[in-house]
């Protein structure tokens, strides 16, 4: 009885009432959300890592997460692999791999993170897992996914300015300073050369355009803000690869449609054929000054090594030669430009040009544009001379060929006797004919000598008889290209020895380009002259304003026989000049360091001159002649009578 009414107390106690807070909850909830049992009691709880309890109330162990058996101790068996690429450890893990071998980041569990995108230009990933900008394509190339494409077609074109004009020189003189036009050359709307000046840099290197669609090329003044096209190109289409040659002929402040010198740029494909065994090809181009064509035409001609040779080709004015070039030796020396026209090139009696070409200039198998460019009156020593431009097709390589030297001889020559007639000179090289019909006392005749370094042998004779030597075999001395000399053939005719005996002086013109007014050299061709030299200057003008003054002023003094005075420059000549037309000066003449001064009327000067004094001392019979080196045939200051 005991026992029974103990056991109904238990049950007693297990159902209580629920509103006693004392005892558990009898609900049909259990407080960790599972359902209650039919014997009101609450199911155990789920086991944490997702496993279902064992029947004993526990919890399976959690599964290996490295793919390994769980082994009776609670551990894990060593995989035989691990899936990414790791090692097997002894406790069943995995080590962490070095590299992943898809392209992911090691992660500290050993396994990897997910493989970045591939970068379509071909740059690595970065650690976000996208790719870095891609590199500049050297060739211009670009693909829509970042990459470099196929480059763009080009072809390349250049530029030679050989245009003429000079600016403030309306009147087209040829001793204006020289003040060139500097060219832009645009493709459309593209400027491809900036200010290019003719002269020493007169031709530019290639630039790319493109390749397979018509091209259409203009020039324009520098120096004039968005001003018109001084010349438009013909439309030109180039293939890939192709190269072209512009030229800017003509005058640049000329630009109407009917002048023959008006500015034109000139298309030149660089299409050569085959030059040959020791051969060269050259296709000329003329840009030379023509400002008016006759009925007889003004072609040029170009020749080889002398000025008998027959012409290899023959051009148009502002024009260019057959695209093939013609073939010239490798070993030419010589190239010889002559005209058509009737006045032919000045100076010059051979009315050509001359251009030497240095030694090994030409190599076999090379193509070359010659550009004949300049002014052929022009006397000042500067870009607007007479020039031949060698432009090498397909390489950036350039000669500018000046003309050869001119040599101004002068006949100052005294007669056997002063009863004979002085005679008249030819000046020979071997057998060549320099120059001919060289007067006593006139103006020089002018010819042509190859550029030399050690001198050439020129020899004097009888104009009518080339064997009736006056001087013998004499050395001119380095000769220059663009240089100017004066050649005076001085002494007595028929002399064998002493001071009288014949002879050649050479001096050459080193005035500089600006300087235009009045100033002299003054070279002493007496050969009888006094030891210590002779002085050379000028007297005042009287009141009247026409009449010699009695004060002298030498401007250069004792200067000796063969020699030539002062520096290249020269020495300013500031002689007073008279009213009336022309203007004349009264030019003095002594003996250094003596009082007595011989004077002599003459035209005044006003620009630089060599002033050549030759003569007989002994008989008084003393000249002077004065050669204005600013016009190209040295045209003389002579006076009007013999120093008295």
């Amino acid at each position: 009885m005991l026992a029974v009414g103990l056991g109904l107390a238990v049950l007693a106690t297990g159902c209580g009432d629920d509103d006693d807070p004392g005892t558990p909850d009898s609900g049909s909830q259990c407080a960790d959300g599972g359902t209650r049992l039919p014997d009101g009691g609450c199911p155990p709880p789920a086991c944490p890592d997702g496993g279902t309890r064992l029947a004993d109330g526990g919890c399976p162990p959690p599964a290996c997460p490295d793919g390994g058996t769980r082994l009776a101790d609670g551990g894990c068996s060593q995989p035989t692999t691990c899936p990414d690429g790791g090692t097997p450890l002894p406790d069943g893990g995995c080590s962490q791999p070095t590299t992943c071998p898809d392209g992911g980041t090691p992660l500290p569990d050993g396994g990897c993170s997910p493989p970045p995108p591939a970068c379509g230009d071909g740059g690595t990933p970065l650690p976000d897992g996208g790719c870095p900008p891609p590199p500049e394509c050297p060739d211009g190339g670009s693909s829509p996914d970042g990459g470099c494409g196929d480059p763009p077609s080009v072809a390349y074109v250049r530029f030679v300015n050989a245009s003429l004009g000079l600016k403030d020189n309306p009147s087209d003189s040829d001793s204006a300073p020289w003040r060139p036009y500097r060219l832009d050359v645009r493709q459309g709307a593209r400027e491809l050369f900036d200010a290019v000046s003719p002269g020493e840099d007169a031709v530019t290197g290639y630039q790319e355009v493109p390749a397979g669609t018509e091209l259409l090329f203009t020039t324009h003044d520098a120096d004039v803000a968005s001003g018109p096209a001084l010349a438009t190109s013909e439309p030109v289409k180039l293939a890939e690869g192709e190269r072209l040659t512009l030229v800017a002929v003509g005058f640049s402040n000329r630009t109407e449609v009917d002048r023959v010198e008006r500015a034109r740029l000139v298309v030149l494909r660089e299409s050569f054929e085959a030059a040959g065994t020791g051969k060269a090809r050259v296709r000329m181009v003329s840009a030379d000054r023509v400002t008016v064509i006759p009925a007889q035409g003004r072609t040029r001609r170009l020749g080889l090594e002398s000025a008998s040779a027959t012409p290899v080709s023959t051009v148009n004015p502002y024009s260019a030669d057959v695209a093939a070039g013609v073939a010239i030796p490798t070993t030419t020396q010589r190239l010889v430009i002559s005209s058509s026209g009737d006045s032919g090139f000045s100076p010059a009696l051979s009315k050509r040009l001359f251009f030497s070409v240095p030694e090994g200039a030409l190599p076999e198998g090379s193509a070359w544009f010659a550009i004949l460019t300049g002014d052929d009156r022009r006397p000042l020593p500067d870009a607007g001379q007479p020039a031949l431009l060698l432009v090498r097709a397909g390489v950036e390589q350039t000669l500018r060929l000046k003309r050869d030297p001119l040599v101004y001889f002068f006949n100052g020559l005294l007669p056997v006797t002063e009863n004979d007639d002085p005679l008249i000179l030819q000046a020979l090289q071997g057998t060549t004919k320099v120059a001919v019909g060289v007067e006593f006392n006139y103006s020089p005749a002018i010819g042509e000598l190859p550029v030399t370094a050690s001198g050439h042998l020129l020899r004097v004779a009888r104009n009518d008889d080339a064997n009736a030597l006056v001087v013998s075999d004499t050395n001119t001395g380095p000769l220059v290209a663009g240089g100017r000399y004066l050649a005076v053939v001085t002494g007595r005719a028929g002399q064998t020895t002493g001071a009288q005996t014949p002879r050649l002086l050479f001096i050459q013109d080193r005035y500089p380009v600006g300087v235009m007014d009045a100033r002299v050299r003054v070279m002493n061709a007496i050969s009888n002259s006094p030891a210590e030299g002779v002085d050379f200057g000028h007297f005042d003008v009287a009141a009247n304003g026409t009449s010699q003054g009695t004060v002298f002023t030498p401007v250069v003094t004792q200067v000796r026989f063969g020699e030539t005075s002062g520096p290249d420059e020269g020495g300013a000549f500031l002689a007073p000049s008279t009213t009336g037309t022309p203007p004349l000066s009264f030019y003095g003449l002594r003996a250094t360091g003596t009082g007595s001064v011989m004077a002599a009327a003459g035209n005044a000067m006003e620009r630089p001159h060599f002033i050549v004094v030759f003569g007989d001392w002994d008989a008084s019979f003393l000249l002077f002649l004065g050669f204005n080196v600013r016009e190209n045939t040295w045209s003389g200051v002579a006076p009007f009578d013999i120093f008295q």
